[in-house]
């Protein structure tokens, strides 16, 4: 009788223990599944392929850049003897001295202009008209030089007379009073004084002379 309590006892202890392990084996079981369910799924990595590096120049050594300097300085020394063998056919006209010219003075070189109004004067007013009297330099003959200047005017008709200039304006100033119509010649002659001077000393003997005629209306 002891016996069979004993193993009834021992029985209910089996089936305790066996109720726990059951139990905790589904409580094992229900929280794996239930944690897999909450764990968040693992992000898909794209596979990158890892990136090369970039090749750099090399930096230009010593090397390489003197023998840049030279390959452009005989480029340059190419070029210069080049353009100073296209040049030597060229001909180079020689400077010559720059000095004071030179005239070759006459009484051929003395210049006389009228103006171009003395061609045609009326006989009702008096005319006035400039006379332009120059060295072949360009500048004006005036008496102060030794020079003896006349202005003759003929009205052929036997009539000869010689009018009085005046000096103004680095040119000669004569007037002319024709009351008479007809043809004239107006002459002008330069002389040199016969006193010793600028006008002798250079011109010498001979003289210079320019007419020009018009008419009295």
């Amino acid at each position: 009788m002891k016996g069979d309590e004993e193993f009834k006892s021992t029985l209910r202890i089996y089936k305790i223990g066996g109720i726990i392990i059951a139990a905790l084996f589904l409580f094992g079981i229900i929280y794996a599944v239930v944690t897999r369910e909450k764990a968040p799924e693992q992000p898909i990595i794209p596979v990158v392929p890892a990136a090369q590096p970039t090749s750099v120049p090399p930096e230009p050594t010593a090397e390489i850049i003197i023998q840049n300097i030279t390959n452009q300085t005989l480029q340059n020394i190419s070029n210069a003897t080049a353009n100073a063998s296209a040049q030597e056919n060229i001909t180079v006209p020689t400077a010559k001295p720059v000095g004071p010219a030179v005239l070759n003075v006459s009484w051929a070189t003395v210049n006389i202009t009228f103006p171009a109004t003395l061609k045609r004067e009326s006989s009702l007013y008096t005319a006035y008209e400039y006379i332009e009297i120059m060295e072949a330099d360009g500048t004006p003959i005036t008496n102060g030089e030794q020079f003896d200047i006349s202005f003759i005017l003929d009205d052929h008709k036997g009539h000869k007379g010689e009018l009085v200039a005046n000096y103004e304006k680095q040119k000669w100033l004569i007037s002319l009073m024709l009351p008479n119509k007809g043809s004239y010649t107006l002459t002008v002659k330069i002389v040199c004084k016969d006193q010793q001077g600028y006008c002798l000393r250079l011109y010498g003997k001979g003289s210079a002379q320019k007419s020009i005629d018009f008419d009295v209306v």
